[in-house]
């Protein structure tokens, strides 16, 4: 078993080779699926996961030495191939007509399941189905394929174990004396998601003013984030406790999710890893999507009323921080790691 030190129900005493199918290549609808893989595994070493994929995502699941096989997929025939090879198929692809002539021509079995996407689209060829529904976040969705009904403890810790697991590979840490916040800045779908780097500073100088204790600053920018980037260097001129974090891993975006005080995210596909930790999260949406925000106490998520991400301000975005670290503080909540070892 993997060392995640947490206990799941399992899908049965089987040894499955289990298929993951997605046509997307979204960096959160990819960390969402996480949690519900490393399950599969978990439970069962032998368990051997197969995923495949239609975009080039070798950067992405490379990195994760539980996923057995990558397969990039560039047709239907090539799906056909993997999944006749395949005991059991594990779909978390919506609505796909060449899927469902996959499962037809594997003939699918009592484990095979997939998310679908309306109640009339069933199939009998498949023993469990999950209707798509976008009011549900995204990983509790896929994790709901399980044969049994995970108890809200259970899936608290189901949601963190990947990244618990993958933050031990990383060599990152920090100064615990004082106050840490992950930024991240970015947003991939276009600059309607981005809140602002200077904005995010103030916010984490506002933090430092009002309880009067050093903040310092670790921000995470992708690879399509020049102007966020150049902002944060010129920012650092002027302020030695911003640490800039570019093109970082899985593990080490993990290792800073949990060490840190809180995190304060756009809607971007990192913030899922600190959503799913569940050590502090602070989102700043454009729009409300329970799809893709994880509401737990030691989260909030703040939207504007008209849309427009600028009119959320750096007032609003202060005071809901300033709550959650009290709440971490009142609850004695240092550090995720103290209860998993």
């Amino acid at each position: 078993m993997l060392q995640s030190k947490m206990t799941l129900r399992t899908f049965g005493n089987l040894n499955m080779k289990n298929i993951f199918l997605r046509n997307r290549c979204n960096f959160g609808a990819q960390i969402t699926c996480l949690p519900f893989l490393f399950t599969l595994k978990d439970q069962k070493t032998s368990n051997e996961i197969r995923v495949i994929y239609k975009e080039n995502l070798d950067f992405f699941y490379g990195q994760f030495s539980w996923i057995d096989h990558k397969v990039q997929s560039d047709s239907i025939l090539t799906d056909i191939k993997y999944i006749r090879k395949s005991e059991h198929c594990i779909s978390l692809r919506p609505n796909s007509f060449g899927l469902r002539l996959s499962f037809f021509i594997k003939r699918a079995s009592p484990k095979d399941a997939i998310i679908k996407t309306n109640k009339n689209n069933s199939s009998p060829l498949l023993n469990k189905q999950v209707t798509f529904c976008d009011s549900k976040y995204r990983a509790i969705h896929y994790l709901e394929l399980s044969d049994n009904q995970l108890s809200k403890g259970e899936l608290s810790k189901s949601l963190k174990a990947p990244f618990l697991f993958e933050s031990k590979h990383s060599k990152l840490n920090i100064n615990k004396n004082y106050i840490n916040i992950f930024i991240m800045v970015g947003g991939g779908a276009g600059e309607f998601k981005k809140w602002g780097v200077k904005n995010f500073i103030k916010v984490c100088q506002n933090i430092e003013n009002t309880l009067n204790q050093r903040v310092i600053i670790h921000a995470l920018i992708g690879p399509d984030e020049d102007k966020e980037k150049k902002s944060l260097l010129k920012s650092k001129k002027s302020n030695d406790r911003i640490h800039i974090y570019e093109n970082i891993n899985i593990s080490d975006i993990s290792r800073l999710s949990i060490l840190c005080d809180l995190t304060i995210a756009n809607d971007c596909g990192p913030s899922h890893v600190a959503q799913c930790v569940q050590n502090g999260f602070l989102g700043i949406f454009d729009k409300e999507k329970k799809e893709w925000f994880y509401k737990n106490s030691l989260s909030t998520c703040l939207t504007p009323l008209n849309g427009n991400i600028s009119e959320i301000t750096i007032l609003n975005v202060t005071e809901a921080a300033l709550a959650i670290l009290k709440l971490k503080r009142e609850k004695n909540i240092e550090s995720i790691t103290h209860q998993f070892g």
